[in-house]
């Protein structure tokens, strides 16, 4: 190893007296002129090194050090030192350095580096320290090997997120960096936006930046905000600590802080925040955050808030004392954590008001309905088996009932054919598609009002039971082109309660009680149905025209479905009860109450007739003469009826007509309209079994009628400023606009022939658009064409001041009236640093 080394030097030593003998015999026409003691290798030179190795030694440099330079570099043998010059560099374990010049002294084993003038005298090529990713440019940097000891002037560092300003640095052998007459900023800019001030720091790497006494400077002129000392933060990734609150003042709850916590990171999987408001009349509130998630297993969140309102005062009407909470839970399992199960969670509860006495986001107080779900779903014996398992929840703030499904199982054997058989699939025998499918499920379920919910007669409004279903069906084809599919279904429902109603006497009218009895039942049903369908196409061409071709598809179904009846004494689901004191009686169902419900009074057989239409047409495309545009003039059109065979009277149901098509790609034309074919009675206000086309000679009669026009419309393409327009801004900038207007014209008769008519039209818009490169402004509103007047509408403006943004957005009337402004630094290290205005809707 030694003799490697020693062979290396020699070599070194030559190479440079040759190159030196060679540049005294050069005219002297070289940028750098050497003495008697220097070694120039010049970028004229053929024989220029530009980069080159000091080998480490084991009394002095721990590692080799590689440097060079793109001008020239200069040898001083008498006092063992190194110049480079122009794009000078160098690289030392996991230091590197650039400069425009760098001395590198290798009796001391210190490294001088230096800025260079350009023919104008500017400073260019500034030193850049790097030293493991945290940077420092300066005019001057020295750094020792041996003592780790660096000292810069006038220099300009990264920190993560932010920048240190220093007129002294020096760094310590332990990492730690000593700052005199410097700043702290997260601006990027030479001349920083804001910064602040302070005569002494210390940088602990990895750690955090404290300083002494300190003020804020803005655009250089120094402010009144002064501390006495900082701490900040200077860790990658997670960090714990403190959340400054914003205060202010409100009419109704007094002054407030709101937004005072602390964030948790807990590990790399999971943190917790937790915040509060409190307001100085008594009301206030507790917000739970947490976010967690296992890489390849699952994500998710959670938000558990709580608060108490307070308004008013005791004595007078309008006191107000309200206790609102609100959950929030979502989990989602990644697929590949395992195909064969899946568990996922979205939960949204809480009280009815929490989203009114709070201030929550828009999306969430617009929303009146609320969801929620936690299912678990598990397949087996490669998917012909499953499971799932779930609790859903469905919350009306606005008519304060609140359902809850707890827990809703079922178990399903997919669809199978006994009968498939290799032999059977290859004869195409008819037995081939028949199937079996077999369903268990079982629900609990309860709807209240959410007042009620934890109330001692929460139980009673239980409702509960099991259902088994096996549908058998077999399909195939008559003719070739009749598809023809038959299937039984057979039910058995299981309940463990039933109702008994029994007239009582105890008054002069009487009254029905009504008991619930506690006790087994199985219920059986079965049916038959049939259904027949096939297509139609019809084609009229026309080679030489402008319209090419117009398809007419006619899709007919027809289907017969046969249940009994389950009314009669020898089943026991239907019993009678007498209704008034003159004897007289109405039947009603045991099982009314059943979560699945109860097999039907009657027998029935049904036969329900449709036909669907779809008209298309192909033009020449007056882009492309070659090709051809289809146009959908009907996209579908529907007319449908059916017969009751085991009704006695009134055996056709009402013809109904459903129909849509777009025109010219944005409007979406509806169509829906019912007819009776029977007589309208206006003293029994019923129809009655008459025939309009027997007595006002026409087939059906009128009932009512809904055409909707509906138009959407998105504009967000960038377009380009029109020569002839001097003045229009919002071309040359992009934008965004979304308009959707409906048109709704209904006609209806109420138990009458007097025909009524209605007009419903609805509007509403949203978009966003740039003034300059650093303006934005976002919008959202609509129309009330009954009230004449602006729904809710909400206006949010952005500017951006290169380091700090700021906010404010509106909303001018209405219930949530209200406005925020905020001015705030945009890092995340200084995002308390921010100024705060608002008036909450609760003060308008």
């Amino acid at each position: 190893m030694f003799a490697t080394r020693f062979f290396n030097k020699i070599c070194f030593l030559f190479i440079t007296l040759l190159s030196t003998l060679s540049i005294y015999a050069q005219s002297s026409n070289d940028s750098i002129v050497a003495n008697h003691n220097d070694t120039i290798f010049s970028k004229n030179d053929s024989s220029f090194i530009k980069k080159d190795t000091i080998l480490a030694k084991d009394d002095a440099l721990k590692s080799d050090v590689e440097y060079g330079a793109n001008d020239s570099v200069l040898f001083n043998m008498v006092e063992k030192k190194v110049t480079l010059y122009g794009q000078a560099y160098l690289n030392y374990e996991n230091i590197k350095l650039t400069a425009g010049k760098i001395i590198i002294d290798l009796d001391n084993n210190t490294i001088f580096s230096y800025c260079i003038l350009d023919s104008a005298g500017n400073k260019i090529e500034l030193p850049i320290f790097d030293e493991g990713g945290k940077t420092f440019r300066s005019e001057y940097i020295s750094y020792n090997f041996n003592t780790k000891k660096g000292y810069i002037k006038n220099v300009k560092s990264e920190q993560d997120a932010g920048f240190m300003h220093g007129q002294i640095i020096k760094r310590m052998p332990n990492d730690d960096i000593h700052i005199k007459n410097g700043s702290f900023t997260t601006c990027d800019a030479d001349c920083p936006h804001f910064e602040l001030k302070f005569g002494k720091a210390i940088v602990k790497p990895d750690d955090k930046i404290i300083t002494g006494p300190a003020f804020i400077a803005i655009e250089s002129i120094p402010t009144f905000l002064a501390i006495p000392f900082a701490i900040f933060p200077n860790k990658k990734g997670q960090r714990s600590g403190l959340i400054l609150p914003f205060y202010g003042n409100s009419e109704s709850r007094g002054y407030f802080l709101e937004g005072l916590g602390y964030y948790w990171g807990i590990n790399d999987n999971i943190d917790l925040t937790l915040k509060t408001d409190i307001y100085t009349r008594g009301s206030y509130a507790f917000k739970t955050n947490s976010t967690y998630v296992k890489r390849y297993k699952y994500t998710g969140g959670f938000d558990i808030n709580f608060s108490r309102t307070i308004e008013s005062e005791k004595e007078l009407a309008d006191y107000k004392n309200i206790k609102d909470f609100f959950i929030k839970w979502n989990h989602s399992q990644d697929a590949k954590a395992n195909p064969n199960s899946k568990f996922s969670a979205d939960i949204n509860a809480g009280t009815s008001s929490y989203n009114k006495n709070t201030s929550g986001n828009t999306s969430d107080y617009l929303s009146n309905t609320f969801n929620s779900g936690v299912s678990y779903f598990r397949s087996f014996s490669d998917n012909k088996y499953n499971m799932n398992i779930s609790i859903r929840h469905t919350q009306n703030t606005i008519l304060k009932t609140i359902s809850i499904t707890a827990p809703d199982f079922s178990f399903n054997v997919n669809r199978f054919n006994p009968f498939e058989t290799k032999k059977a699939v290859k004869k195409n025998n008819i037995m081939k598609n028949f199937s079996i499918y077999y369903n268990l499920s079982s629900r609990n379920y309860i709807d209240t009002y959410d007042s009620l919910l934890f109330s001692d007669n929460t139980l009673n409004n239980l409702r509960n039971g099991i259902k088994h279903s096996i549908p058998i069906s077999h399909s195939f084809n008559l003719l070739k082109y009749i598809n023809i599919t038959n299937s039984i279904s057979y039910n058995q429902r299981w309940y463990f309660d039933h109702i008994q109603k029994q007239y009582t006497a105890d008054s002069a009218s009487g009254y029905i009680k009504t008991d619930t009895i506690r006790q087994f039942s199985m219920l059986h049903e079965a049916s038959f149905s049939s259904s027949w369908s096939t297509k139609l196409y019809g084609l009229v061409q026309f080679p030489k025209s402008y319209i090419r071709a117009i398809r007419h598809v006619i899709t007919p179904n027809a289907s017969l479905t046969l249940s009994p009846g389950y009314g009669d004494d020898k089943w026991g689901y239907y019993k009678k009860v007498q209704t008034n004191p003159q004897g007289d009686q109405t039947t009603y169902s045991l099982y009314s109450n059943g979560i699945y419900g109860a097999p039907s009074q009657y027998k029935s057989g049904v036969v329900n007739l449709s036909i669907s239409n779809n008209l298309e047409m192909k033009i020449k495309s007056t882009k492309d003469s070659t090709k051809l545009k289809k146009i959908i003039l009907i996209e579908n059109l529907t007319l449908g009826t059916n017969y009751d065979l085991a009704k006695d009277s009134l055996q056709w149901s009402d013809l109904y007509v459903n129909g849509r098509t777009k025109l010219f790609e944005r409007l979406d034309l509806k169509y829906s309209g019912i007819w009776s074919p029977y007589i309208f009675d206006e003293a029994s206000k019923h129809a009655i079994n008459k025939y309009e086309i027997y007595e006002n000679d026409r087939l059906f009669r009128y009932r009512n009628g809904e055409w909707a026009l509906s138009f959407a419309y998105n504009l967000n393409k960038k377009r380009k400023k029109p020569e002839l327009q001097p003045i229009n801004f919002f071309f040359e900038y992009p934008f965004n606009l979304s308009i959707y207007y409906t048109l709704m014209y209904r006609t209806y008769n109420e138990n009458t022939s007097n025909i009524k008519n209605e007009t419903i039209q609805t509007l509403s818009f949203s978009g966003d658009f740039k003034i300059t490169n650093n303006w934005k402004i976002t919008f959202s509103s609509g129309y009330d064409f009954k009230n004449k007047e602006l729904t809710y509408t909400s206006i949010n403006v952005y500017r951006d001041l290169h380091c700090w943004e700021m906010m404010f957005n509106i909303i001018p009337f209405g219930q949530r009236k209200s406005y925020n402004f905020t001015i705030n630094v945009k890092s995340t290290m200084l995002k308390d640093l921010k100024l705060n205005k608002k008036k909450d809707w609760w003060d308008s």
